[in-house]
């Protein structure tokens, strides 16, 4: 189901269109169906183990979930029987995923910014691999680097096992923030997820247990490169991917996730590229403490600063003294928006080093 919907973003008082897509199991369609139509209709997109291990039948199924009280996606992997589509045995894959042949909703360009929402169930006595085993990875299609995901959920056998969200800028990979596995087993996890696609671009994730409300993972990094050279576009993927490096200590498992969300934020990303009215100009830019305005203001009655995500930041511009402020904010862009009657009229991009 695809639907525009009007958001408010934070504090930021300017109304904006979305475009919002989302999957969410019914337990009455094919699975595989329903999954494809949603994602990519027309195509087959799911990367399933099914043709080595036929006489289990379908790797993805649909169960209902008494917590959430709704039906939900089953992943299976199998220790033994599953590989990766009959192509590597050194690895299991049991995904979905946005690819090429996706509605351009779901394909992340550069300059847009789009939210991922989704939950995701381990089991109480889940066992990741010693190498890796990845819940959710964003992929750049195209390009040297479209093998190494972008960003990734890594879950991995350690001296106790943790979560670890991995990033990969060009071939070398960083591990950006590790939390102890065990609070995400036998419970549902409500994760949200936020990026903006660019050279200089903004990432964004928060893990949520969905009974308590906790935060259990948090990570927001701005001025980070999200983007791969010469890549076409950057697309999600969902569902376990493990590698069978350490074969005799894992077991057979199921992840269940549910309602998957893909939402383009198209006003805030035309936001980005912004009005660029050429009365005002800022310096200097790039600058690590204060700016000036330099123009005419009369035909403007307010000015914010937003950050990259579109989110207002109090008592950083002063109309009076034509400065902007970022001297206690973190390195990474912002935006300067200037309103007339609460609507806007000009955005200058200002990035803070």
């Amino acid at each position: 189901m695809k639907k525009v919907l009007i958001c408010l973003f934070a504090s930021f008082t300017i109304f904006s269109l979305s475009a919002q897509t989302q999957l969410k199991a019914d337990g009455r369609s094919d699975t595989y169906e329903l999954i494809n139509n949603m994602l990519a209709p027309g195509y087959d997109i799911l990367a399933v183990p099914d043709c080595s291990h036929a006489d289990f039948g379908k790797h993805i199924d649909q169960v209902f979930d008494q917590e959430l009280n709704q039906y939900v996606f089953r992943f299976h992997a199998h220790s033994n029987e599953d590989n990766d589509e009959c192509q590597h045995e050194s690895q299991q894959r049991c995904e979905i995923k946005v690819t090429q042949q996706s509605p351009t909703s779901l394909l992340g360009a550069e300059k847009e910014t789009i939210t991922y929402t989704w939950k995701f169930k381990l089991g109480a006595d889940f066992i990741p691999s010693k190498k890796f085993t990845y819940l959710h990875q964003l992929h750049a299609l195209g390009g040297e680097d479209e093998s190494t995901p972008l960003f990734a959920l890594n879950a991995h056998k350690g001296t106790s096992d943790q979560l670890s969200l991995i990033y990969a800028n060009g071939d070398r990979n960083s591990v950006l923030l590790t939390k102890e596995l065990e609070p995400f087993k036998g419970t549902w996890i409500s994760a949200t997820e936020t990026i903006t696609f660019g050279e200089i671009g903004a990432y964004q994730i928060e893990l949520k247990n969905v009974d308590t409300g906790d935060v259990l993972f948090s990570y927001k990094k701005e001025a980070i490169q999200t983007w791969k050279t010469d890549a076409s576009c950057v697309c999600p993927s969902w569902g376990i991917f493990r590698s069978l490096d350490s074969e005799d200590e894992i077991k057979d498992e199921i992840v269940v996730y549910s309602d998957i969300t893909v939402e383009k934020s198209d006003a805030l990303s035309t936001f980005r590229k912004s009005i660029d009215r050429g009365d005002i100009s800022i310096f200097p830019n790039p600058t690590s403490t204060k700016a000036n305005i330099k123009g005419d203001l009369k035909d403007y009655d307010h000015v914010v600063l937003c950050d990259s995500f579109g989110k207002e930041i109090q008592h950083k511009v002063s109309l009076l003294t034509k400065t902007v402020d970022l001297s206690q904010l973190k390195n990474g862009i912002y935006f300067v928006v200037f309103k007339k009657d609460n609507k806007i009229s000009s955005v200058k991009k200002i990035l803070k080093l």
